[in-house]
């Protein structure tokens, strides 16, 4: 790509941390709905892996004008033990603003989803102001899974205090389901999405 297009292309793309927060939330935000409808759609992933879904997820960010890190390590293990190893970092020149965490899920498994999100918080020592937990769900049920799911994230005990979880009714499609919880982190909200995107065979 030539140097003035592409420094144009970097420039649209271009957040300003510092001057509205909530731009840099709605265009990740709507840059990762955008990633999962392009999974959902593609056929070739419906039985991959996770960490297979997860390069596509990196690569279509990249491509976006992200700095993506995969498979990175970062704040503490779930033991506490050892550094962590996050699924994605998302970078915007050298501020981290987000963390991505992935599973596979066939039916909601309680212990371990409650284990993804904690995941989230070990790693993020520092508190970014949103970050994303991403679910793909192979099940016949994807309604009964997304009301099954939003119960248990509404008891979930989390680190810090739940102020309230949303159902993004105005951002759903029918196959990928948002639900935003708020927290209160050292009396700042803070944000963890949830993505749960329906992947049937």
């Amino acid at each position: 790509m030539p140097m003035d297009l592409k420094e144009q292309y970097d420039e649209s793309k271009k957040v300003l941390f510092d001057d509205n927060v909530l731009d840099t939330e709605k265009t990740l935000y709507e840059d990762i709905i955008f990633c999962c409808e392009k999974i959902q759609a593609d056929f070739t992933l419906k039985r991959a892996l996770e960490n297979t879904i997860n390069d596509k997820v990196r690569d279509l960010l990249e491509a976006q004008g992200y700095d993506v890190k995969d498979q990175t390590r970062h704040g503490s293990s779930p033991t506490g033990k050892d550094a962590g190893n996050l699924d994605i970092l998302i970078k915007i020149g050298k501020r981290s603003i987000s963390l991505v965490e992935a599973l596979r899920l066939d039916s909601v498994k309680e212990e371990y989803i409650s284990d993804h999100i904690n995941k989230i918080y070990k790693y993020d020592t520092l508190g970014l102001r949103f970050n994303f937990l991403i679910s793909y769900v192979k099940t016949k049920d994807f309604k009964g899974f997304c009301n099954r799911y939003i119960k248990l994230i509404q008891e979930q005990e989390y680190p810090y205090n739940l102020i309230q979880c949303l159902i993004c009714d105005s951002k759903q499609h029918p196959e990928i389901r948002t639900i935003e919880t708020v927290l209160d982190r050292e009396g700042i909200a803070t944000k963890l999405y949830h993505v749960v995107v329906h992947m049937p065979e």
